[in-house]
């Protein structure tokens, strides 16, 4: 299997599991394991669109810059709706 799409099938269950968490009561532990999750979806997804773009020719030196060139390149749409990096 290829290194992009075991990281794909990784990110999607991440992203099953932390809609999971998120649809639990709301009490301490349970906002914890959001957040836990939330983060390790977060870099699970930042390493897909690196890469992707390194497929593309593309060098990405951190999670800003994957999510920059992914909406150079057209992989997302805009990168300030899909996270917020001041």
């Amino acid at each position: 299997m290829g290194k992009l799409k075991s990281q794909l099938e990784d990110l999607s269950k991440a992203l099953q599991r932390l809609k999971e968490a998120t649809e639990l009561e709301n009490n301490p532990i349970h906002q914890d394991a959001s957040i836990q999750r939330f983060e390790f979806t977060f870099e699970l997804a930042w390493k897909v669109l690196r890469e992707i773009e390194k497929q593309e020719g593309l060098q990405v030196a951190s999670p800003r810059d994957a999510i920059r060139k992914a909406a150079d390149i057209g992989l997302i749409e805009n990168q300030r709706r899909v996270v917020h990096i001041s």
